[in-house]
């Protein structure tokens, strides 16, 4: 089990979800669909159909991507007003 406030951003690849934080990366067999369910609307947001991103862990952002810990993670149009 990795702590909600641990999780920097996660990134879906095929039926599987990686997740990054401080310490490593994780991977777990679910949905982007499936883990938005799960996580608070208040912390986490999706950029990008592969692409959910902890609020609070953003650096930078413009109107393409956002930066946490020097990955630039892509926003696509779909999701930029949820930023």
């Amino acid at each position: 089990q990795l702590p909600i406030n641990e999780i920097d951003y996660i990134v879906s690849v095929g039926n599987y979800l990686l997740f990054y934080s401080n310490k490593k990366e994780y991977k777990s067999r679910s949905t982007i669909k499936q883990i938005l369910e799960e996580l608070p609307e208040s912390k986490f947001v999706q950029t990008h159909r592969a692409y959910i991103v902890n609020k609070l862990k953003i650096e930078k952002f413009n109107k393409k991507s956002v930066i946490i810990k020097n990955v630039e993670i892509p926003i696509s149009k779909n999701y930029m007003n949820c930023l």
